[in-house]
């Protein structure tokens, strides 16, 4: 009991260094985003699976600006990007998804990820730039959405004002400003390979706000084990009562025969 006690007690620290270390606050369903009014800036970031499923998160970060990749890697979710030239680098993989994909990461028929940008609210439009490259204010969204290649193209679910709801929460007020950058009306092809950092010093940035909880970044797969067989509490009593019967029956004939003989 003693020992029970003592790793309930140790659990709570040990949860709370990890998230710590971890630097990533994820905001609980009716609670205060405690991260909020650390940051200077909000971009939300929306990622919709191939099944429909859609990340809609609020991502908090110092300085006038943040990359695409910096606003991935603050997600925690796993993403692998290839370099498109002067274009900057596409994606090929976020949250596991596609498992696998060839060297060259997508095909003319295979499905790919096209990324999105949208600025002070307005709808979802193609980027300009790949992900290390395409930068984000202050009120802006990150959009990817996993394109089968066949139907009609669509665009990720609208942001859902995950990022007002930190602002407001945090007391502070969003970027309405319209936007002078340049849209585009096509997405960037998604391609693949591994994260690499990005050039120049990244803004600090976090979690702070989430409609859709992040899963879990890395895929593992189960591997079939064949279970070992280990004795019961019951098994161990049946096995020494046997032994102590035969113990004592072998004693027991020892002294017939020595009655015997006498």
């Amino acid at each position: 009991m003693t020992r029970l006690l003592r790793v309930t007690a140790v659990a709570p620290i040990l949860a709370s260094a990890l998230f710590a270390a971890s630097g990533v606050t994820a905001l609980v369903p009716g609670g205060a985003p405690c991260a909020a009014a650390g940051y200077t800036g909000r971009v939300a970031l929306v990622v919709e699976h191939s099944d429909g499923r859609a990340i809609r998160l609020c991502i908090g970060f110092d300085g006038a600006s943040i990359t695409g990749e910096q606003i991935l890697k603050a997600s925690g979710l796993e993403y692998a990007t290839a370099s498109y030239g002067s274009l900057g680098d596409a994606v090929c993989q976020i949250d596991s998804e596609p498992a696998t994909y060839p060297p060259s990461c997508w095909t003319n028929s295979s499905p790919y990820w096209v990324m999105f940008v949208s600025r002070q609210g307005a709808p979802w439009s193609g980027a300009d730039h790949g992900v290390s490259s395409e930068t984000f204010a202050d009120g802006d969204a990150e959009g990817f959405r996993y394109d089968p290649q066949s139907g009609p193209a669509g665009t990720p679910p609208l942001p859902g004002g995950v990022c007002a709801t930190a602002s407001q929460s945090s007391g502070g007020t969003q970027a309405t400003a319209a936007s002078s950058a340049p849209r585009a009306t096509h997405g960037v092809v998604a391609t693949g390979g591994t994260p690499r950092p990005t050039a120049g010093t990244a803004p600090t940035a976090a979690v702070i706000a989430a409609v859709t909880p992040a899963p879990h970044a890395t895929a593992r797969v189960a591997t079939a084990t064949r279970p070992v067989a280990t004795p019961s509490v019951v098994s161990v009593a049946l096995l020494l009562a046997s032994a102590g019967l035969g113990a004592l029956m072998g004693l027991a004939g020892v002294r017939l025969i020595r009655r015997r003989r006498a």
